[in-house]
């Protein structure tokens, strides 16, 4: 009966794979590499939260507060038009 697993039979030079990795290791891997791109990403999404909510709040603003911060409704229009992905 063969007992090698498939990664076990991989010889090739220069092949940079931990063979003695279980199947566990390698989901453990998996969930820190999937941690480690949440981290890197969370300023990004906090960043987009700010923007929508910013630009929600500028499009609730009369005439005379627009014109308090030196903006038109129409620049304001477009300003709260824009993605939230979009600076």
């Amino acid at each position: 009966m063969n007992t090698h697993k498939c990664i076990d039979t991989i010889d090739k030079p220069g092949l940079s794979v931990d063979l003695s990795l279980t199947w566990q290791g390698w989901v453990l891997d998996g969930k820190n590499l999937v941690r480690a791109e949440i981290v890197r990403a969370f300023p990004t999404f906090v960043l987009w939260r700010h923007r929508s909510i910013s630009r929600h709040q500028l499009s609730c603003l009369d005439d005379s507060l627009l014109n308090d911060i030196g903006l038109t409704r129409e620049q304001a229009r477009q300003e709260f038009r824009k993605p939230f992905w979009q600076a």
